[in-house]
């Protein structure tokens, strides 16, 4: 009779959950079961063909419930076991194996083969999992070790050009900062984490390395997910534990750079430059003196004596350093079929390039089950982080802002200094204390601090009920997160230096003190119940049915204080002078959502496959009667390759799995774009009408003015969902025993309800405005696909895989578009166009047509360029083409070229790995096309705000006079027009506003990451008693093939104008350990 220490594994739990210290050996494989049985213990280990340990084989006594799984080193322990039965060995990609048990079998070693179909894989998916073979929805995954081969810092980062249809930029490098997720450029996707509806902030800032599977849903098949699911879903499943128990240690130490920033010009170069654009636009030079200046630039001369200095400054190296980034991760884990555990603490450290800049988060991760009888089971899975921006106080909400552009802006001419000493920032005209950026460190210019700490608690029972196949689940989420915000920046003196008295004196205080302080607070509870039945019939029919309900509300508080001026730099309080608080925000939003699932999956003989599914939600955003709606999907597949006839074929021989499958799906989205919270409601908006005269009790007036209440928009009633209906249809393809497997889908996606201006006009003497209806439509059109090679050569085991997606937006219905003409129309409408592409903000230029090589020809040209008979020209300017023939170049020349400026609408990516004897290693490639870029401010042309600096490439590679100071001497070509004080002439000079010089249509392949690694052999380590130890060395972001390496302009950030916080460079050292 088996007896179960029920209370001791109530303490185990309880000292998992509150860290009273309990020994974690006390309840490591079989330690909390006293077993007085009959029946064997074996133990053994179990490995692949080439003697690898397999880690979590299940190991099963056939017609019981009892189990265990394997360690790290492929090693398990099973007690108890009848004679005369079975033990089933299973694991994901290998064949099963039986193995029958007699009375002297104390030691099984087993070897599993891989199956050669590979279609038993099982992947996370709505509410649940299914065997890839059962799978009729598009799905993209990601496993675990790929994941973590990266140093990336957020969840997001690590998935850049890792799956199909899944588009994952990194647009801004800040430390800590995330990548934007599109699943087939369709918005913004929905996060589930165990089975709990997350945001982007709770994806994104998971670790890694508690991350045992990542799938994404990309088809009609989210619409089961309900409210926000429009744009796919990505799902996560986070480790748990089995075997015995292990300690798992991972550690790196990285060094990082930006991967590109654009060159800019040295003082010579900027001295020249301003010189030569006042000789091409007509202005007098004393040419005599503006050679010997030139010449002191170029020569770089100094006198300590005299303090005359024409040495050039670089900012660039000045602001900007090689920093280190360090993380480290501790988990232990283990378990039997009665209890498992998987226990992690993280923490990351990483600096930006600047001073004083720094980002750090610590995680931890907590995952409980236990099977209470074996019918019920119950568990948990919490985590948390702790999370810290500590940079210092500077004015723009982007605390990297000032820092950037003061690299490109700041005249070289000028140092940060007076006579290079750092305790004395330096006063010049030129900075006016604003671009000194060696005045921006906290010594000088404060601090600013933002503290995250987040919560989360997922708790859950699961019964099998007696009906055979029915499984009952509840659940319930907890998630808390404060933010506590405190930023100071300081008012501070700047210098100069008196060289005959050897004094720093005070020039200017900078008086541009303020301090803010801000604590906001997020709770969110969340609920699930499902019941769930799974059986066969007749071993042809196998049916699946969920049914569930479940919901959320969550609350936000709020509170933002910022005083300006601040009193002084000592004391960081806020003042209880009124007249001293420059802004005031006291917030509460409250937000809930409740739906109801149900789904249907059935299958006969695992050939013919269908999925219904169907979800009735409800959205507090719309009012009473458009709250609620209903969503329904449907998917079907066969898998041709289970056929009779084709196993009989020659075709079974080389392509051993064919499998089409169609679905189409409805799904909610309640983010109507411009419908704001409660606006189906009336009501007044406080302080923010006309002034009014205030009058006393008697009714005299008094003088002084009271801000009065304006009315709330007129409540919207109507609006309700935005609906989209998505159909796709995909082949899943294997060859060569699925050493080469193919999948392919191609998708539509057709969004109604997008709001617009309704037709009705209000009188003006009315003061509000129509409420917009649900009226316009879009249709998003494109495919993915993804191929993958795996094989083997002896000793060596290599993986090729690559993936490619296309998708393009097109607005169908924009309803009341108003224009005067058909021209007007023709300019800026947008219905039955590609979006961002029509309408006259998208990209629509001016089409050069070659470039002027001599005043002669400028002289004689027949078309108007310029609007002044090209008066305003010069060799070295561009040719536009005159559209319509007459013989002036105006908006009617404008044409609609290029991409959108949003979305590369072509991703692809390229994977490789490979292991031999101990030795792996792993290549992820990303790239895109299909996007336009059309530059602006300083990658548009040189000194657009004039007195600044300039990149170097256009400072020297420009059409320029042999002799710059001499007018009448030859033109030398270049690739940008001849320098002058305003290159754009009121929009008609040689940089026109909207010419295709200036529009790019981007592309490029960035090598992401590069990583080798080495797994020490095992009989090394044994007498170390350690399991498994491997060291790796990593580079990320190494190298990229694209065309805007010339203007330090990074492709996959988008950015036009060279002022986004560039990606990092990184090259890693790193340790994985288990014990």
């Amino acid at each position: 009779m088996k007896k179960i220490c029920i209370g001791f594994k109530i303490v185990v739990l309880l000292s998992m959950l509150t860290g009273l210290g309990c020994p974690l050996s006390a309840f490591a494989l079989g330690g909390a079961v006293a077993a007085e049985v009959q029946g064997v213990q074996i133990s053994g280990r179990v490995v692949d063909t080439k003697g690898e340990p397999l880690i979590g084989v299940n190991v099963v006594i056939v017609g019981t419930t009892t189990g265990v799984s394997t360690d790290i080193n492929g090693k398990y322990v099973i007690r108890g076991v009848p004679v005369g039965n079975s033990l089933r060995f299973t694991y994901m990609g290998y064949v099963e194996k039986l193995i029958k048990v007699t009375a002297d079998m104390k030691v099984l070693d087993v070897v599993l083969e891989e199956d050669s179909k590979a279609l038993d894989e099982v992947i996370v998916v709505a509410y649940g999992t299914q065997k890839r073979e059962s799978v009729l929805s598009s799905v993209s995954t990601v496993n675990a070790k790929n994941l973590i081969k990266t140093t990336a810092s957020t969840t997001s980062t690590a998935l850049v050009g890792k799956m199909a249809g899944v588009n994952s930029r990194h647009t801004e490098g800040t430390p800590g900062s995330s990548a934007k997720i599109q699943i087939r450029n369709l918005g913004d996707p929905l996060y589930v984490i165990d089975g709990v509806i997350k945001d982007a902030g709770e994806f994104n800032n998971l670790d890694m390395n508690d991350i045992e599977s990542l799938s994404v849903v990309k088809d009609g098949a989210a619409a089961i997910y309900g409210v926000k699911a429009a744009n796919g879903v990505v799902l996560v499943k986070t480790k748990r534990g089995s075997g015995k128990f292990t300690v798992g240690v991972n550690f790196y130490h990285s060094w990082q750079s930006w991967a590109r920033f654009p060159e800019m010009g040295n003082a010579y170069e900027v001295t020249r430059a301003q010189y030569e654009r006042k000789i091409n636009s007509g202005v007098n030079v004393d040419v005599e003196a503006a050679k010997a200046e030139l010449e002191k630039y170029k020569e770089g001369y100094y006198n300590p004596e005299t303090g005359e200095d024409y040495r050039s400054f670089d900012w660039t190296s000045f602001a900007r350093k090689n920093v280190p980034m360090m993380y480290y991760n501790v988990n232990a884990s283990g378990g039997n079929e009665k209890f498992n555990y998987y226990v992690a603490l993280s923490h990351i450290d990483q600096d930006a390039v600047f001073k004083d800049f720094n980002f750090n988060r610590s995680n931890f991760q907590a995952n409980l089950e236990a099977q209470i009888t074996e019918t019920l089971k119950i568990g948990m899975t919490s985590n948390g982080r702790i999370e810290t921006r500590d940079n210092p106080g500077l004015e723009s909400d982007d605390d990297y802002m000032y820092m950037r552009w003061g690299m490109i802006a700041n005249d070289p001419r000028y140092r940060p200094y007076a006579n290079d000493n750092p305790k004395y920032p330096a006063f010049n005209d030129y900075f006016n204390g604003a671009m000194n950026l060696g005045a921006k460190t906290k010594d000088y210019a404060g601090y600013y601090k933002d503290v995250w700490r987040v919560f989360e608690g997922d708790w859950h029972v699961e019964w099998k009920t007696p009906l055979p196949g029915l499984t009952a689940r509840v659940m319930y989420s907890y998630f808390y997160a404060t933010q506590e915000r405190e930023a100071f920046q300081k008012a501070y003196d700047l210098y100069t230096y008196d060289r005959k008295t050897d004094t720093y004196n005070v020039a200017k205080r900078y008086e541009d003190s303020w301090m803010q302080r801000g604590a906001n607070a997020a709770e969110k509870n969340s609920y699930q119940a499902t019941l769930n039945y799974e059986q066969t019939f007749a071993d042809k029919h196998q049916v699946h049915v969920l049914l569930g309900v479940e919901g959320q509300k969550r609350n936000d508080r709020v509170l933002l204080v910022a005083q300006n001026p601040v009193e002084n730099n000592f004391i960081p309080l806020l003042t209880d002078n009124r007249d001293l608080i420059a802004y005031l925000n006291d917030g509460y939003t409250e937000q809930a959502t409740a739906g109801f699932i149900a789904r249907v999956n059935y299958a006969y003989e695992g050939k013919y496959l269908v999925e219904l599914s169907g979800r009735y939600d409800g959205s507090w955003k719309f009012p009473k009667d458009n709250r609620w709606g209903f969503f329904p999907s449907i998917s079907a597949g066969w898998r041709i390759s289970e056929e009779k006839f084709y196993k009989n074929s020659v075709l079974s021989n080389w392509m051993n799995n064919v499998k089409i499958r169609a679905s189409y799906g409805e799904m909610g989205d309640d983010n109507v774009g411009g419908y704001g919270d409660f606006d189906y409601l009336g009501g007044y908006t406080f302080n923010q009408g006309s002034a009014i005269i205030a009058r006393d009790p008697f009714g005299s007036i008094d003088g002084t003015f009271i801000k009065g209440s304006s009315a709330r928009q007129t409540p919207v009633t109507t609006v309700s969902w935005l609906t989209s209906k998505m159909i796709n249809v995909g082949i899943d393809l294997g060859f060569l025993n699925n050493r080469m497997t193919v999948e392919f889908d191609m998708f539509q996606r057709r969004r109604s309800g997008l709001l617009a201006d309704s037709k009705l006009i209000m009188p003006r003497e009315v003061s509000v405005r129509v409420p917009q209806e649900n009226l316009n439509s879009d249709m998003t059109t494109g495919l993915d696909a993804s191929i993958r090679w795996n094989d083997e050569w002896n000793d060596l085991h290599y993986s090729v895989g690559g993936t490619v997606s296309l998708a393009r937006l097109k607005n169908v219905v924009v309803a009341n578009e108003r224009s005067n003409n058909s021209w007007d129309y023709y300019l800026w409408g947008k219905a039955h166009r590609w979006a961002n592409a029509g309408g006259k903000a998208g990209t629509w230029m001016y089409q050069t047509e070659g470039r002027f090589t001599s005043q002669e020809e400028i002289d004689n040209y027949p078309v108007d360029l310029d609007g002044r008979g090209n008066r305003t020209l010069l060799p070295g300017d561009f040719k536009f083409k005159d559209i319509n023939k007459d013989g002036k170049i105006n908006d009617y020349d404008l044409r609609p070229l290029g991409y959108g400026m949003d979305l590369p609408y072509l991703n692809f990516g390229i994977n490789l790995s490979a292991e031999w004897k101990g030795i792996d290693l792993a290549a992820d490639f990303a790239g895109a096309a299909m996007q336009t870029m059309v530059y602006g401010l300083d990658a548009r042309w040189a000194f657009w705000d004039q007195n600044r600096n300039a990149p170097s490439y256009m400072l020297n590679d420009r059409w320029h006079h042999e002799d710059i100071f001499d007018p009448t001497s030859p033109w030398v070509p270049g690739k940008y027009p001849a320098l002058r004080t305003d290159p754009n002439e009121n929009g008609a000079g040689p940089l026109r506003d909207g010419s295709t010089f200036l529009l790019n249509n981007t592309k490029y392949l960035r090598m992401k990451n590069l990583e080798i690694g080495y797994s020490l052999p095992q009989r090394w380590l044994e007498k170390m008693r350690i399991e498994r130890l491997r060291v790796y060395l990593n580079g990320s972001n190494l190298f990229s093939i694209d065309n805007q390496r010339k203007r330090g302009l990074d492709p996959e950030q988008g950015a036009n104008t060279g002022l986004n916080y560039p990606i990092h460079k990184v090259y890693t050292v790193g340790v994985n350990l288990a014990f």
